[in-house]
């Protein structure tokens, strides 16, 4: 297991909507823009661990799809998934990338008006010097990326989340 990355932010909402809202991707998948151009789909179950989503694109340079299941969710503190990387054409798991496998784990905290979102990513089954350089290689890429995927989030969170002083007063 290398770690991949740890990262934290904050969404201006309470924690309960907040694992609500990330527990499932249907809520934002559309909305990210590092995911723009790509289709998910799901079943209809609610989503508890075992859930699974299929991440594709129509692109035919797009080999690969990326398969995510959900893992362990304790709300409103907790939600894991781990994903694969599957050729469109070929059985079984062959990863474009450097592992066979990544898994996601978000703890959420309350923090001042909102919740704190840390996130950290591990992956799993890197084998010999150059796979390892090459994890090494995208972790430096990835990172300065992280910044703008965290502030993506957030704002994508925050507009879906109604604020406690929108809601409804009966």
């Amino acid at each position: 297991m290398i770690t991949f990355f740890k990262t934290r932010y904050i969404i201006a909402r309470p924690p309960g909507a907040v694992y609500h809202f990330l527990s499932d991707f249907r809520h934002y998948f559309d909305q990210l823009p590092e995911f723009h151009g790509a289709q998910l789909s799901t079943d209809d179950a609610p989503v508890a661990p075992g859930k699974r989503f299929i991440m594709r694109t129509d692109n035919e340079s797009h080999e690969y799809e990326t398969h995510v299941c959900m893992l362990r969710m304790e709300e409103p503190t907790l939600i894991e998934y781990e994903y694969t990387y599957r050729h469109r054409e070929a059985d079984g798991e062959h990863s474009p990338m450097p592992w066979q496998k990544a898994r996601v784990t978000m703890q959420l905290q309350p923090y001042e008006d909102g919740t704190q979102v840390n996130a950290e990513m591990h992956v799993f089954g890197v084998q010999g010097f150059f796979a390892r350089w090459k994890v090494s290689a995208l972790k430096t890429a990835c990172a300065r990326a992280q910044k703008v995927a965290n502030d993506s989030m957030v704002r994508v969170a925050e507009r879906a989340i109604p604020d406690a002083s929108e809601a409804v007063q009966i």
